[in-house]
């Protein structure tokens, strides 16, 4: 994957990549130096990173664009986020092995470990938020990911601009519209090591000069892979799904219209973990046991699973009006997750064979639980941006209205499934945020903006324990509530030192919105609990005011490049913590017969400083014939927590260093119409913490991916390696268990364009 960094403009890059991959490989010296130029005709890219049509050199942002053939060239055709942001300046993906677990974090916001939490970047999917919900909300759904046309990645304070939670960043997902042009793509992918098949198809078919529709469907199915645990009838890595979606759209000269249909269904692999324990850290195990990095010793019939379901509808309008640009965009999503655990981590054949090394283990080995999150988001955002003074100043306003519904249950059986309790909240969340901006060409060198956004959030819960199976309330229900108002801003001032060339300072703010945690006033499901923290009601907004200063633009004619360095202050900083249980450690009695499973909570721990450099370098040049493009980013950050429990720990999933980059290479094939790639993408994280306690340290990791094929008119072929060195880490440390990164993944790719 290549990226796009915040230099001469994300619409200047993609240019260059226009020009560059057209470029006459006429040169014969060893290497020869790609003068960035505009495409043919002189046409301009632009993007949306500012909710307007406008040059990345104009945009005193920091700021990264990756095309959808950019991600592509990595691979495997069915993506995720850690494959968009990896080895991003300043981004951090939280790989919990599980797609609704798993969180991203740009400049060390985003990464509460507490899924019940609103994530603490912007994520969005054609400019509509796409995140949210009760707890299984910190993600986007794989079919979010499908034929994207870009990913425009925006880091820094983003409130004003994208509201509630775009306190490090925003990620935009911009799915491919329907085109005037009759085409079409096939692409099939298999996998030899997890068997897993991959196809996909996208027919684009005009119906009229105005009138143009889009279809897309993938359909995967994955059967084996490296977690197989012995005790179950097939490997816990499995999974299938398919996704479709259909699009149409309506152009003339001043309307565009057009709306998007969808659907996933898909189940797959949850978050697994393998139990490893010290000598006498649990009881029963006097010399301790480890199951290994993938032979779990689970006692479900069937693997644990995590269905994730999706219908989404968007209808975008946009209208050119003399005077002024008006866009609008509405969407409704319905999400439905289900997962179900092995919360002890093992089986009777586990502990028989951590018996037979000297432990003396007892006690259940069927404790579960089962999960539930069914969410509704409505979501509308309509603007209107024009400019007036001679087109000196540019100013645009707008509305945001947001309804979500969720329900979420947790039903978690004791001993032999006998007993056991569920909880039920059903939740609401209302808001609304009118905003507005103005930027003001004071000289054609030197502009100021200001940016402003007001939002009132409105949050209501109530929740319900009951006893199973005699579905009694075990407690009272709870009411809860929460609104808040609450006022971001930005203010920059940049200044042009070349045509192509800029540097600018800004100060902005943003807000990460609270919420409820599960367990309101107690720390279990069920009645009488031990050795339990008890869980607070509710948590509340963490607030942020960010500094930065920055240049973006050519070094020379074949180099370009951005710096950026911030500070953050954040208040009331949201983070999360365990109930203090362990299934293994069965140190949480819930008198009924069974042990409380470690839960996940979010609360305010006091206030945290963080800071950052980030350095984004992309050459292009001819080397021994062929076409090079060649990508570097790194940063160094760090943040403490200041007052509260933790007062001078590490922020937490905030490595001190992470370094990325992506050799791209094509060479025409002589005496053939044929033309030879290659890709190596590289990504690095060093340092840092897991939880806000300290008590485990982040992994360091160095991944190597890489592809290579061939084109012949339409066609392409390719084999790639995920992770070439086959270098493992641990994704997740616990007391009991532990989490690791696949190994070396093998596949091949087939591809006819028309």
């Amino acid at each position: 994957m290549s990226r796009i960094p915040a230099d001469r403009g994300r619409s200047a890059q993609i240019r260059c990549r226009r020009a560059l991959c057209s470029a006459a490989l006429a040169t014969t010296s060893l290497v020869t130096l790609v003068p960035f130029a505009y495409a043919a005709g002189g046409d301009e890219i632009v993007v949306t990173a500012r909710k307007r049509e406008e040059r990345l050199i104009d945009i005193p942002i920091s700021a990264t664009v990756i095309s959808g053939d950019e991600i592509a060239q990595k691979g495997a055709l069915t993506v995720d986020l850690n494959t968009i942001v990896s080895g991003i300046a300043g981004a951090r993906f939280n790989n919990l092995a599980d797609n609704s677990l798993s969180e991203t974090s740009l400049r060390g916001a985003g990464a509460a470990r507490g899924t019940n939490s609103e994530v603490g970047i912007g994520l969005f999917r054609d400019g509509i938020y796409a995140a949210g919900g009760f707890q299984f909300g910190r993600n986007v759904q794989r079919i979010d990911t499908f034929d994207l046309a870009r990913v425009e990645v925006t880091r820094g304070a983003n409130g004003a601009l994208f509201g509630r939670n775009a306190v490090g960043g925003a990620i935009n997902l911009i799915t491919i519209k329907p085109q005037s042009e009759f085409g079409g793509r096939i692409t099939a992918d298999y996998q030899w090591d997890t068997e897993a098949v991959d196809t996909q198809l996208i027919l684009n078919v005009p119906i009229t000069d105005k009138i143009s529709t889009r279809a897309s469907v993938d359909w995967w199915h994955q059967e084996k892979g490296f977690i197989c645990p012995p005790t179950l009838n097939r490997c816990s890595s499995w999974g299938q799904g398919i996704f479709g979606r259909g699009q149409i759209r309506y152009v003339d000269e001043a309307l565009d219209v057009n709306l998007l249909i969808e659907r996933q269904q898909q189940s797959g692999p949850v978050a697994y973990s393998a139990l490893r324990v010290a000598p006498g850290a649990a009881p029963g195990y006097t010399v301790g046991y480890n199951d290994g990095k993938y032979n779990q010793h689970l006692d479900f019939p069937n693997p644990e699973k995590d269905v994730q379901n999706l219908n989404n509808a968007i209808l975008t309008v946009g209208y050119d009006f003399d005077f002024a640009k008006l866009s609008w965009v509405s969407s409704f999503r319905d999400r439905h997750t289900f997962i179900n655990l092995d919360l002890d981590r093992t089986s009777a054949v586990g502990v028989a064979l951590a018996n037979s090394l000297g432990n003396a283990v007892t006690g259940d080995t069927t404790t579960r639980q089962d999960l539930t999150d069914d969410t509704a988001t409505w979501v509308s955002v309509a603007h209107l941006a024009g400019d007036l003074a001679g087109d000196k100043l540019h100013w645009l306003f707008g509305a945001e209205y947001l309804n979500q519904h969720g329900n979420y249950q947790v039903f978690q059986p004791t001993m032999n499934n006998a007993s056991g309790a569920r909880l039920q909240t059903d939740y609401n969340y209302k808001s609304i945020a009118p905003f507005a901006t103005l930027y003001y060409d004071i000289f054609s060198w030197l502009k100021v903006g200001a940016e402003g956004r007001w939002t009132h959030d409105e949050k209501d819960a109530v929740q319900f324990r009951w006893t199973h199976p005699t579905a009694k309330p075990a407690t009272p229900a709870s009411d809860l509530s929460f609104d808040s108002n609450n006022t971001a801003y930005n203010f920059t001032i940049s200044a042009n030192v070349t045509p192509d060339a800029i540097v600018y300072v800004g100060i902005g703010s943003g807000y990460r919105a609270g919420g409820f945690n599960p367990n309101p006033g107690g720390c279990d499901f069920g009645l009488g609990a031990t050795n339990c923290t008890v869980i607070p009601d509710t948590f509340s907004n963490e607030k942020s005011v960010s500094y930065e200063i920055g240049a973006k633009g050519e070094i020379t004619d074949w180099l370009i490049g951005t710096f950026a360095a911030y500070k953050r202050h954040t208040n009331g900083v949201q983070s999360g913590l365990n109930n203090g249980c362990d299934m293994a450690l069965m140190n949480c009695p819930d008198g009924m017969g069974g042990f409380l499973a470690p839960t996940m909570y979010v609360d305010n721990f006091g206030d945290a400083n963080l800071w950052g450099v980030e350095v984004e370098l992309s050459a292009n040049f001819e080397f021994l014939g062929g076409t090079t493009r060649l990508m570097l980013d790194g940063s160094r950050q760090e943040g403490h927590y200041k007052g509260g429990p933790f007062d001078g720990n590490l922020v937490v999933q905030n490595p001190k260093w992470i370094l990325g980059g992506n050799l791209h290479y094509t060479h025409a094939i002589p005496n053939t119409e044929a033309s030879a790639f290659g890709n190596l993408n590289y990504s690095a994280n060093y340092g840092g913490t897991q939880e806000i306690d300290g008590s485990f340290d982040l992994s360091d990791y160095n991944i190597f991916d890489a592809r290579v094929g061939v084109d012949y008119g339409g066609w392409q072929f390719s084999v790639y390696a995920q992770n070439l060195t086959n270098y493992n880490y641990i994704l997740l440390d616990t007391l009991t268990t532990e989490r690791w990164s696949l190994p070396r993944i093998w596949g091949a790719n087939v591809r006819y364009k028309w």
